[in-house]
Parts: structure tokens; C-alpha cells; sequence
């Protein structure tokens, strides 16, 4: 069997030779008179037959002759098929995106052969690609209010403004987050998703609660920790909703969900500390021993 490139030269090298053929016998002059001897021995020369060209026509006035017409495929090509389709979009799901290029990928290098990717090279590429896709976008201290006077009574204040944030905003959580994936997965149940809508406005009040708090200058990188790390489960409950559209987006942060939730109370003990250390206090009555313990 041929490849399809070798087919393809074959096909070129037999219309070539045709053209080359059909060229020589249109081309071809018409041969000279033949003198011919009769019985007595005198030339009688022999007029050639006149040749009368035949006009082509073009019926339709397309460019193409009449004779031609019948190679011409009526039915349209796949590219014109594409061009016509105005409502098609490109998929720009994490799924759809993965699976051409490691296709596209695995093409090229079957192509190119020895000197193209293993296909365990080739996993290994598209895992690091897919860890990739799965990093957030952070916030970085020019994004914060930082304020550069940071004395015991502001920094306790400022302790007192978190510990709000996350006593009065969220909701109480039934059932683990992985839970209630794995089951709308499990029983092909989109709708039980939905239970997540509450923890994912939480994260969401948390992130916008801690980006407009002015922040001490001492804890500013405490602060966007803690701000990233709300963030960052934002995004993996979100992303957890859409398992039936981009499971393989849902999949990557489900890797990195873990490491995510058990960012929360190191962000907080780490914040807290640092305030302890640059002189903030409270009363054993203060709000910010509902969500730490500085003993």
C-alpha cells in the first residue's frame, strides 16, 4: 500500500506525463507535402487536408469549457461546507482544547518520526500543560490597600476586621465538597451541584471582603495569602460544577483542591502571628478567638 504522499507524487508524475503528451500532439506541425512519383516517373505532390479548429465553448461563462464541466464535482467541498457553517465556534472548553492539541500533537510527531515526541514524552508535556491551565491568576500587593502606620491598636482592629469576615459570611457545610462531586458524577446528577452555590458565594464574599480591607504594612503578605487562597477554592468549586462541561478542567483542580483547603488555618495561624508578634491583642472576649486559638 502507498501513503497517502506517496499517491499524491504518484498522481502529479501521471498528470504531468498526460500534459505533456497531450501537448505534444496539439503542438505537433502539420507535416509537409510528400512528393510522390507516378508511373512515369513524375512527382505529384499531395496537398495536406485542411484542419478546422474546434471552438470551445463556455456555456455559462464560468472560465471553464463545456468539455471540462463534467470533471468539475458539483457537490461542494468540506471547506466550503466550513465557510458556509457561520454558526460553528471553537470549543474553549479545557477538554476540547487538550484533546485536539495532543491529537495535533501526536500527529506531528508520527510525521516526523524518530525525531518526534514519545507518546510518553507527550503525556508528560500535556500533564504540565494541564497543571498550567489550572493556575490562578493572583493578586499581588500593589493590587491591596496598604497602610504604612501599623501601631498595636490598628493592627488589633484590623485582626477583629477578619475574624468578621469570616464569622458573619459563608454557610455551614453538610457534606464534603469531593462528596457531593463524586456523587452527581456517580449517579449522572448535574442538579446536586448545586448544593456548592453556597460555599462558592462564600469564597467569593471572603475574597472580596479581604481585597477591600486596608491592610497593615506588616501583614501584607499574610493578607494575600490568605486573600489567594479564597481565591483559589473559588475557583476549584466552580470548576467542580462544571464536571459535565470540562471534566478535564474539573479533574486538574481536583488535584490541587486538597493542597488549596488545607492552605485556610496555616494562612489564618500565619496571619495571626504576625499581628501577636507586632504587638496586637484582644480580650478573651474578642471575636477573633471564634476562628483561631492563640494559646
Amino acid at each position: 500500500m502507498y501513503s497517502p504522499q506517496q499517491k499524491r507524487k504518484i498522481m502529479i508524475a501521471v498528470v504531468f506525463g498526460a500534459a505533456l503528451v497531450l501537448a505534444a500532439l496539439v503542438f505537433q506541425p502539420a507535416p509537409a507535402p510528400t512528393p510522390e512519383t507516378s508511373a512515369a516517373g513524375e512527382e505529384v505532390v499531395t496537398v495536406a487536408l485542411n484542419r478546422e479548429a474546434i471552438p470551445v465553448l463556455d456555456s455559462n461563462q464560468d472560465g471553464v469549457p463545456d468539455w471540462q464541466e463534467s470533471f468539475v464535482a458539483n457537490t461542494p467541498t468540506v471547506r466550503e461546507i466550513a465557510e458556509a457553517d457561520t454558526t460553528y465556534e471553537p470549543s474553549d472548553t479545557l477538554t476540547d482544547q487538550f484533546a485536539r492539541e495532543f491529537f495535533e500533537e501526536m500527529v506531528r510527531s508520527d510525521t516526523i518520526g524518530d525525531f518526534g515526541a514519545s507518546p510518553a514524552e507527550l503525556i508528560a508535556q500535556s500533564s504540565q500543560a494541564l497543571s498550567e491551565e489550572a493556575a490562578d491568576e493572583l493578586y499581588l500587593v500593589d493590587d491591596l490597600t496598604v497602610l504604612e502606620q501599623s501601631d498595636s491598636a490598628r493592627l488589633s482592629r484590623y485582626g477583629e476586621a477578619i475574624a468578621r469576615i469570616f464569622v458573619n459570611n459563608g454557610c455551614e457545610p453538610t457534606t464534603p465538597d469531593i462528596t457531593i462531586l463524586e456523587t452527581a458524577v456517580r449517579n449522572d446528577q448535574p442538579e446536586l451541584l448545586n448544593e456548592l452555590d453556597c460555599r462558592i458565594e462564600g469564597y467569593a464574599t471572603y475574597e472580596a471582603a479581604l481585597l477591600q480591607l486596608p491592610v497593615p504594612a506588616s501583614v501584607r503578605f499574610e493578607h494575600l495569602d490568605l486573600l489567594n487562597t479564597m481565591l483559589a477554592l473559588k475557583n476549584d468549586l466552580q470548576a467542580f460544577q462544571g464536571v459535565f462541561d470540562d471534566p478535564m478542567y474539573t479533574l486538574v483542580r481536583v488535584r490541587r483542591y486538597q493542597s488549596d483547603a488545607e492552605a485556610v488555618f496555616p494562612a489564618l495561624d500565619a496571619l495571626y502571628e504576625t499581628l501577636v508578634v507586632n504587638g496586637a491583642s484582644w480580650s478573651p472576649e474578642s471575636i477573633v478567638f471564634a476562628i483561631i486559638n492563640l494559646n
